[in-house]
């Protein structure tokens, strides 16, 4: 724009613009004088402004271009400075359409070099800065979604990752929603799954707790969103809260649910849950975002299913496991008691909170073997309910139903109803309260087609058992019942055995005057079979009397059926030579003759109690043991011939002197050898344990031969039979044996005890009452805490009273005396024992524990 005189167009063109043709430059040309009127107006300028030549000329260029004042001023300045201006600006066309213009400004000089005008070129660029700022936006928009791309793929990236560590569902699904709600700027998210039938809530963020709660535990046959989409397979999306309300009227809503899209999450054909997105904001879930969280609910049902393969594959290792200690627990002994009791302590709490086993009876009715609880506080109350409401096999579902119909009986669930109609008091009530009972499952311990008890496994929880956890309790109970099978045909076996062998031993040994003798026979828990071993006394001329030990090679009938002969050999060769070395030799003979080979060792000696000369021979077997009033013992010192059935020379002959009131110990080799005890070893520890037995006593000759058994390590459970006699010289008084009971695993049992223990305290001149209340006391808590199969041994002390024992197989703790709180129900049976008692004590024995006391006569 250029300040020059008004001339007029056509004359003044060239002149004034130093002869340029400005009608050929592009755009509009316009020059002002310095006031800013109008003084060349070209076409250009007609047709970008809208104003005509005429109209222009002479007018203000301010007026005509809507040129702000500011920017007049700047162009203004310049220009009289002599200097260019460059630069766009917004204006009006004469129609008011508005433009965006680039405008040149040059300074025009005349001849002296003064500025006497502005001459400017505008160009509209109104549709090229509409293009550039269309561009950029798209190059904005397209950056923000290449940048929300980026992002999500790298969350994509980190829950791949994060989710290939977590093999849990509640982490699994933790990750996920957190990283559904971050990547979309949610408000609430959540994760639910397929678990036992129902939808679990399994994660969720943001939503009120009162909306969780309305899909806790959901049935999936419900009419709700998640459900819905169970059931359909296909993702939903709503885009106003009023929609969802719409399609479930009668459901609370989460306020963050303005935008709601709920996506199954399928594997392989499976729905195996729903993952539920919300925000505050309504239409949040466009065509172009959800991609991100169906590619999140794959993954997620990805990890879910390999998590569940996982823990499947873990429970089925541990399944595995379980069953093979439980089979290794069965296989170590046939005492299937206590084998059974091993097992219940495994399965609580591997399959159950607590459980118990009972064995039918000879009349089919149901004995407790034993109980256990995960909870030792309650193992007490366990007991107690069984031991005060036996289970009634006509009296509800459970057990009964479990025998009649041969089959597994579930209990998914006991509501208080039940349990009060299962109570048959209110301390059944409680007791059953307090110990847990939301579900069970009762199984027949079935072999061949036959019941032989049942085992009851029971949870806390409602529902607990799947198909796969009665699989496994019928697995395990299949495998006790096999075992208690087995235990019961070898319980058979082994007592038909052992009655055949104890018919070839003596029952009751001569009673000869100066002597007092005992004898006992244990047989080894090698098996079924039974062993050689014998013993005998046999009178003599002169008041002599035979002594003989032996112990046929190897088990079985075989061996029993040669030690039957071999003993009636001894006892006819006996009283036709005097002589034991001659005996012997006869007896070799005749096992010649009968074509025996079995090698067998026998002692045999000659003994006059007037004199105590002893005359002994033997045929490979161990010496006896002398013990003297004093309680020092030592082997005889003899030279052993070779065993019977080898045929060679006779065995040498010894003479012993025996004193006054000394014991004779005639033995077999399962008394002091064992697989983990030389012979050596054990006869010096036998030497060691007559030491401790005390004064040698007429009376209590059958208690030391316990004794002497016990500190041997034979009271319980040998290896090997052991056969033992005992001879003390100086005694008239014919000794008392008492009585034995083998308590079976269940607390019935304590009246047989009772009844045994009143008699021989009756004999004895005890008081009755205090016997039965100590013996119940102590029976009860070997039956009830020292493991199933308990030992009672009642043995008559002569005018010294009665002594009472309790054997069990638990040694790992001992019994304290305690100090129980008043309103404590139990604790104090042994407080009672030591009130009433003359003495009692505790004893750890190699194989379990003694308990016991002994009772003065009443005077």
């Amino acid at each position: 724009m250029v300040d020059l005189p008004v001339q007029p167009r056509p004359a003044s063109a060239h002149d004034a613009l130093g002869g340029l043709a400005v009608e050929q430059l592009p755009g509009a040309v316009i020059a002002v004088d310095l006031q800013g009127r109008v003084v060349h107006w070209s076409a250009g300028a007609e047709e970008l402004y809208g104003w005509s030549a005429e109209e222009a000329a002479g007018r203000s260029v301010r007026e005509l271009i809507s040129l702000i004042p500011e920017r007049a001023d700047e162009v203004a300045t310049a220009v009289h400075a002599g200097r260019s201006w460059a630069g766009e600006f917004r204006t009006v066309r004469k129609d008011g359409t508005v433009l965006l213009v680039y405008v040149r400004n040059a300074p025009v000089r005349d001849r002296s070099g003064d500025v006497v005008g502005v001459v400017g070129v505008s160009l509209d660029i109104t549709a090229y800065a509409a293009a550039a700022a269309s561009r950029t936006q798209e190059l904005e928009q397209a950056s923000a979604r290449a940048a929300r791309l980026a992002d999500r793929h790298a969350r994509l990236v980190e829950v791949s990752e994060a989710l290939g560590a977590a093999l849990d569902a509640q982490t699994i699904g933790d990750i996920v929603v957190t990283q559904a709600v971050a990547a979309l700027d949610l408000d609430a998210g959540g994760i639910a799954v397929v678990d036992h039938g129902a939808l679990q809530v399994l994660a969720t963020v943001g939503y009120e707790p009162e909306v969780v709660a309305t899909y806790a535990a959901l049935p999936l046959d419900a009419a709700t969103p998640l459900t819905d989409l169970l059931r359909d397979g296909r993702p939903m999306r709503t885009d106003r809260q009023s929609e969802l309300i719409d399609l479930y009227p009668d459901l609370p809503h989460s306020s963050l649910s303005a935008s709601f899209a709920g996506i199954p999450l399928e594997f392989d054909g499976r729905v195996l849950g729903v993952m539920a997105l919300s925000s505050a904001r309504e239409h949040a879930f466009p065509d172009e975002d959800f991609d991100f969280p169906l590619t999140l609910a794959r993954q997620c049902a990805q990890a879910l299913e390999r998590g569940r393969l996982f823990a499947a594959e873990r429970e089925a290792r541990r399944r595995t496991s379980f069953l093979a200690m439980a089979s290794a627990r069965l296989a170590e002994s046939l005492d299937f008691h206590r084998t059974l009791d091993a097992v219940a302590a495994l399965a609580v709490p591997a399959a159950g909170d607590w459980c118990s086993i009972h064995l039918l009876d000879g009349t089919g009715a149901p004995q407790l073997v034993t109980v256990h609880h995960r909870n030792a506080e309650l193992q007490d109350l366990l007991s107690e309910l069984f031991v005060r409401y036996p289970p009634d096999p006509d009296r509800g579902s459970g057990i009964g139903q479990a025998v009649g119909e041969r089959r597994t009986v579930h209990h998914r669930a006991f509501s208080d109803e039940v349990l009060r109609a299962i109570a048959r008091d209110p301390w059944h009530y409680d007791a059953l309260r307090r110990l847990g009972l939301g579900s069970a499952l009762v199984v027949p311990l079935e072999v061949v087609g036959r019941v032989v008890g049942v085992l009851t496994i029971t949870s806390e929880r409602p529902d607990h058992y799947t198909d796969a956890d009665i699989e496994l309790v019928e697995d395990l109970a299949h495998r006790m019942a096999a075992a208690v099978d087995n235990a019961l045909r070898y319980r058979q076996e082994r007592q038909t055995a052992l009655t055949l062998q104890r018919s070839l031993l003596p029952s009751v040994l001569p009673e000869l005057p100066g002597l007092t003798v005992a004898h006992r026979y244990l047989p080894g828990t090698a098996g079924a079979e039974v062993g050689g071993d014998w013993y005998d006394l046999v009178p003599l001329t002169g008041g002599r009397v035979g002594l003989v030990i032996g112990d046929v090679m190897g088990r079985g009938i075989g061996a029993a059926a040669v030690m039957g002969q071999l003993r009636a050999a001894v006892r006819a060769c006996a009283l036709v030579e005097d002589s034991p070395s001659a005996v012997l030799t006869l007896v070799d003979a005749a096992m010649s003759s009968l074509g025996q080979t079995s090698l067998t060792t026998c002692l045999y000696g000659v003994l006059d109690p007037t004199t105590g000369r002893l005359v002994l021979a033997s045929a490979g077997h161990l010496p006896p043991l002398v013990v003297h009033s004093d309680g020092g013992g030592e082997y005889v010192e003899l030279e052993p011939g070779p065993p019977l059935g080898v045929g060679s020379a006779p065995a040498p002959e010894t003479v012993v002197q025996l004193p006054d009131g000394a014991l004779l110990l005639l033995f077999t080799d399962g008394l002091v050898e064992g697989r983990e005890q030389p012979v050596e070893v054990g006869l010096l520890a036998l030497r060691n344990a007559v030491a401790e037995i005390g004064e040698l006593r007429p009376g209590r000759i059958e208690l030391l031969c316990d004794t002497l058994l016990r500190l041997m390590g034979r009271d319980g459970r040998p290896d090997d039979d052991s056969a033992l006699l005992a001879v003390l010289t100086g005694g008239q008084e014919a000794p008392e044996t008492g009585g034995h009971l083998h308590l079976a695993g269940h607390l019935s049992e304590v009246a047989r005890a009772r009844r045994l223990t009143v008699e021989w305290a009756e004999h004895v001149g005890c008081d009755t009452d205090d016997a039965a209340l100590l013996v119940t006391e102590l029976a009860t808590n070997a039956l009830r805490h020292g493991g199933p199969g308990v030992d009672l041994w009642v043995r008559p002390l002569g005018a010294d009273g009665l002594r009472v024992e309790l054997i069990d197989g638990r040694a790992d703790a001992l019994p304290q005396v305690r100090d129980p709180d008043s309103d404590e129900e139990g604790g104090r049976g042994l407080l009672i024992v030591s009130a009433l008692a003359r003495s009692w004590g505790t004893e750890r024995l190699s194989a379990g524990k003694c308990v016991w006391f002994e009772l003065a006569p009443v005077l």
